[in-house]
């Protein structure tokens, strides 16, 4: 089963793996971690290297809040470094698509799903919409 591990700046990540499983569940190998007031790259690079050891090795997919930020530039590092991919601009239906479809999906398959989540998952609506 592919690991997931969200980033982000303050307690997003916890948030967004709260929701998700509220909604899915209790999820093996998904860790949330946070990049907290006063803490930079070097730091958060560290806390991403512990999450990735305590899964016990496997493919992990490193989710970010937002591309070209602290969280992102600490995910971009690893991915470097040990060939984790990053998906940035994380949202509810991507993790939810994760969740669900770990098991049946590996590899570039489980990303695909995920980018097409993303896709579907963005929406604006107006008032046209419901009438």
């Amino acid at each position: 089963m592919t690991g997931g591990i969200v980033i982000s700046h303050g307690d997003y990540s916890r948030g967004m793996v709260q929701a998700l499983e509220m909604i899915a569940g209790k999820q093996e190998k998904l860790a949330a971690v946070a990049l907290n007031e006063g803490e930079g790259l070097a730091e958060l690079t560290e806390k991403i290297r512990e999450e990735i050891a305590g899964m016990g090795g496997g493919d992990v997919i490193l989710f970010t809040d937002m591309f070209g930020a602290t969280p992102c530039n600490a995910a971009s590092l690893i991915c470097a470094e040990l060939g984790c991919p990053v998906a940035a601009g994380v949202n509810l239906p991507v993790l939810l698509t994760f969740a669900l479809g770990r098991e049946e999906f590996e590899g570039e398959a489980l990303l695909e799903q995920l980018a097409q989540a993303s896709k579907e998952g963005f929406r604006i609506l107006r008032e046209k919409d419901f009438i």
